[in-house]
C-alpha cells in the first residue's frame, strides 16, 4: 500500500501532473479536465487568501451537486483551510448549528438562493460566481510541493444525541489511508469512472471520489433527477462508463429493481454501504447480473468513510448463511476488536490509522466515544462505535444491532431521539417515540405522537414543523397519532403495544399481479400505486408522499411506469404527489416496436394527445365543435385581449392546427382561427381541431 505522501493535495497534485488531460469531474452540464480542475481550484485559493483565510481556518461550503462544489472542496483544502461541506436542501435553519459547531471563518454559498441570520456577520461570505474563477496556470508551473497544510483534512457533521451536531475532524492520513486501503481491496483498477450519487454533507459518497482520483480516472456527480430517476441514472452508467458504484443497497434497488437487465455491460465494482445488508437484496443483485464485484462496506464517519470490507462471493463459506452481509476484515493497517465479548460477541471497537483525531472542540463527546486500550502491551487509540457485533470464523465481523439508538435509514445516520425533540417541541404534543420499520426492503421511520388532550395535529401540520427543525432525510415516512398509551410491567410504555394496535385492524395487502392485461395509464399508475405503498385501496385524494411513500419508494414507483414505456420522471410524481392531480397528466409512451428516428419524426408531426385522439374512428363531433361564451361583469380592454390572443396562438402552433377529414397525410394550414380585434370573435372554419 503506497503511503509516500504526507497530505492528499499532494497526492492530487501528482495525479495532475501524470494526465493532466483527462476528464476530472464531469456534472450534468459540463466536464472538467484534470489540468482545468487545478486552474479553477486555483482562482479559488486567490479569492480566499485575499479575504485573509489562514492555515487551519474552517471554511463552509453550503454545496449543491455540481462541479463547482467540488472546485471548492479542492480550493479549500489548497489554500490551507479546512473545508466543510454542507448541503443547500437542509435549509439554513438547519445549517446553521453546523456553522456554529465548527467556528467557520468563511462560508461559501449560492447568496441569491440562501442567505444566513445577522449572527453570522463576522463570517466571510463568499458566493459561487465570485470563486469560480479560473486561474491561467502552466502545467510545467505546478510546484513539486505544497505549502504547510493543518493536520485535518476535513470536517464532517454528524448527528448528536441531544440534537447538537457533532464535528468529526478527518486528517490527511486518515484519507491517505483509506484511499489507498479501499483502492487495493477492490483490485486497484486503473482509470476509475465513479459515480457520486449522494450528498457531499456526508462521507458516503467519498469513496468515489477518493477511488476515481487515484486511479486518474472521473467523477461523475449526479444531480437529484439524476440519482432518483431509473431511466437517467442506467443511461448514465452507459454512457460514462461508469466502473464504479458506493452506494446504499436500498437506493441502488430503487433504481434497477423493476428492470429485467439494466446495463448492457455489467459495472465492475458496486459498493454498498450505510445500511445492514440481507442475504435476499444481494441474490437479486445477482439475478440482475449488474456488476462483475459487489462488496459490502462498513465504517461510521469518526473511523474515515470505511473501517472493514467484505467481499461478496456465492462460493464463499458465509454466503446465506449467516443473519445478514458480514461487514468483513479491516482495511489496510487498521483493526478491531469486541469489547467484553462474550461467545465471540461484543461491542466493536475500531483502531489503526483510520480513526479519527476526534470531535472538533468537544471534550465530553470525546471523553464517550474515543479511549485508549493497553492490547500485546502496546497502548492504542480507538473508537467504539455502540454496534454489538460477531467475530466470525474467518476474522470477519457481522453485525447484529445497535446498543443506543442511533440508526441508519438512506445511508444518513440518523439519532431517533433528535427527531422525537424536534416533535415534542410542539405546543400540542404530549409524548412522541420515532422507531424504525421496514417497507419494501428499506428502512423508514415512524413517528408515534401523542396530542394534547383537546388538540388536534395533522400529519401536513407536523410534517411542516420537523420540516423548519431537521433535515429532510430525517423526517418520518408514517405518523400514528394516538390517545391511550400501553405500559408494561415494569411501567414503562410497551411499544410493541403500541405499534401493534396500529396493526389490529390492517390486513396485508396481496401481491399485485405485475402481468394484469390492462395496461392503460390510469390502470397502470393505480396498480403501481397500491403495489409501491403496499395499499389495497386508494382515493383521488391520496398523497403519495403522506401515504407512506418517500424517495426511494418514488423512485421504485416512476420506474414501473418507465418499464412500460410512459416517458415520465420523478419531478412529475414530486410536482404533482396526489392521485388525482398526477393521473390527469398522460404523457407520451414509445412503442417498443418504434425506431428512434420514426419516434422523432412522430412527435414532430403530432403531440401524444392528437395522435391519441385522431385514432379514434368514432366519436361524436358535436363534442369536438362547440361555441364556448365567455361572460364576464368587468370591463374587458379588446385591443389587449386581441393581442395576446395572437400571441399566444403564434408561440403554440399546435394549438391551431387542423386536419381533413379522410386524409392519410397531416397536413399543416394557417391556422384556423382568426382574430376579429372589434368583435373579438372567434371563427372556425374547420371540422376537427385539436
Amino acid at each position: 500500500m503506497q503511503t509516500n505522501y504526507s497530505n492528499l493535495v499532494e497526492l492530487f497534485i501528482d495525479i495532475i501532473r501524470r494526465y493532466p488531460g483527462r476528464a476530472a469531474i464531469k456534472d450534468a452540464s459540463k466536464a472538467i479536465s484534470y489540468a482545468q480542475l487545478y486552474q479553477y481550484a486555483c482562482g479559488v485559493v486567490e479569492i480566499l487568501r485575499d479575504k485573509k483565510i489562514n492555515c487551519g481556518d474552517r471554511v463552509v461550503c453550503i454545496s449543491k451537486k455540481n462541479a463547482e462544489s467540488i472546485i471548492c472542496f479542492w480550493g479549500i483544502l489548497m489554500a490551507g483551510g479546512i473545508p466543510v461541506m454542507l448541503d443547500h436542501e437542509d435549509g439554513i435553519r438547519v445549517n446553521e448549528p453546523k456553522i456554529k459547531e465548527v467556528k467557520a471563518r468563511a462560508i461559501i454559498l449560492d447568496k441569491k438562493k440562501h442567505g444566513v441570520t445577522e449572527s453570522f456577520d463576522q463570517l466571510v461570505k463568499l458566493d459561487f460566481e465570485e470563486v469560480i474563477k479560473k486561474q491561467i496556470v502552466a502545467m510545467d508551473d505546478i510546484p513539486e510541493s505544497v505549502a504547510p497544510l493543518p493536520n485535518v483534512c476535513y470536517i464532517l457533521l454528524t448527528s448528536g444525541t441531544t440534537g447538537n451536531p457533532k464535528a468529526v475532524q478527518i486528517s490527511h492520513q486518515n484519507v491517505l489511508h483509506y484511499t489507498f486501503s479501499i483502492y487495493e481491496k477492490i483490485g486497484s483498477p486503473p482509470q476509475v469512472n465513479a459515480v457520486h450519487a449522494s450528498t457531499f454533507a456526508a462521507d458516503l459518497g467519498l469513496t468515489n471520489l477518493l477511488v476515481a482520483l487515484v486511479s486518474g480516472g472521473m467523477l461523475r456527480i449526479l444531480n437529484k433527477p439524476e440519482a432518483t430517476d431509473p431511466a437517467l441514472f442506467n443511461e448514465i452508467i452507459e454512457t460514462d462508463k461508469i466502473s464504479l458504484v458506493k452506494i446504499t443497497p436500498s437506493h441502488l434497488l430503487s433504481l434497477v429493481g423493476d428492470s429485467a437487465k439494466p446495463y448492457k455491460q455489467p459495472v465492475h465494482t458496486i459498493v454498498l454501504g450505510g445500511e445492514k445488508l440481507s442475504w435476499e437484496t444481494v441474490k437479486l443483485i445477482f439475478s440482475l447480473d449488474i456488476c462483475s464485484n459487489l462488496f459490502n462496506h462498513y465504517g461510521p464517519t469518526e473511523a474515515t468513510i470505511g473501517a472493514v470490507a467484505y467481499k461478496i462471493e456465492t462460493g464463499s463459506d458465509h454466503f446465506d448463511k449467516t443473519g445478514s452481509v458480514p461487514l468483513g476484515k479491516p482495511l489496510g493497517s487498521g483493526d478491531c476488536f469486541l469489547e467484553n465479548a462474550q461467545d465471540n460477541i461484543g461491542e466493536l471497537y475500531i483502531t489503526g490509522p483510520g480513526v479519527s483525531i476526534g470531535y472538533f472542540e468537544n471534550d465530553y463527546e470525546n471523553s464517550r466515544k474515543f479511549f485508549t486500550r493497553e492490547i500485546d502491551s502496546k497502548i492504542i487509540f480507538c473508537y467504539r462505535t455502540g454496534d454489538i457485533c460477531k467475530k466470525l470464523d474467518d476474522g470477519s465481523y457481522e453485525f447484529l444491532y445497535r446498543t443506543d439508538r442511533q440508526v441508519k435509514v438512506k445511508g444518513y445516520r440518523i439519532e431517533l431521539g433528535e427527531i422525537e425533540l424536534a416533535a415534542a417541541s410542539h405546543q400540542d404534543v404530549e409524548n412522541v417515540y420515532a422507531t424504525v420499520s421496514s417497507s419494501r426492503g428499506h428502512n423508514v421511520i415512524d413517528l408515534y405522537i401523542k396530542p394534547i388532550a383537546g388538540r388536534e395535529l395533522t400529519v401536513a401540520a407536523i410534517k411542516n414543523w420537523l420540516s423548519e427543525r431537521i433535515a429532510h432525510y430525517k423526517i418520518p415516512s408514517g405518523f400514528y397519532f394516538y390517545t391511550k398509551t400501553p405500559y408494561n410491567s415494569n411501567g414503562k410504555i410497551d411499544m410493541n403495544a403500541l405499534k401493534e394496535s396500529f396493526r389490529q385492524n390492517v390486513q396485508p395487502s396481496p401481491q399485485q399481479n405485475d402481468k394484469t392485461e390492462d395496461k392503460s395509464w390510469h390502470a397502470l399508475v393505480a396498480n403501481s400505486w397500491k403495489k409501491i405503498l403496499n395499499r389495497d385501496e386508494l382515493s383521488n385524494s391520496d398523497n403519495f408522499f403522506e401515504a407512506g411513500g418517500d424517495s426511494l419508494l418514488a423512485i421504485q414507483f416512476i420506474g414501473r411506469l418507465q418499464r412500460y414505456g410512459y416517458k415520465v420522471h420523478i419531478t412529475d410524481l414530486t410536482n404533482k404527489p396526489v392521485f388525482q392531480d398526477f393521473i390527469l397528466n398522460v404523457p407520451a409512451k414509445i412503442r417498443i416496436n418504434e425506431s428512434k428516428e420514426e419516434i422523432k419524426d412522430n412527435l414532430n408531426n403530432l403531440t401524444y394527445s392528437q395522435y391519441c385522439f385522431l385514432q379514434n374512428e368514432k366519436f361524436n363531433l358535436n363534442k369536438y365543435c362547440q361555441t364556448v361564451l365567455l361572460e364576464t361583469g368587468n370591463k374587458i380592454r379588446i385591443r389587449e385581449m386581441a393581442l395576446a390572443l395572437n400571441v399566444l396562438m403564434k408561440s403554440h402552433m399546435q394549438l391551431t392546427r387542423v386536419f381533413k377529414k379522410g386524409s392519410a397525410a397531416m397536413e399543416r394550414n394557417e391556422p384556423a382561427i382568426e382574430l376579429d380585434r372589434k368583435s373579438t370573435r372567434l371563427n372556425s372554419s374547420h371540422p376537427y381541431r385539436s
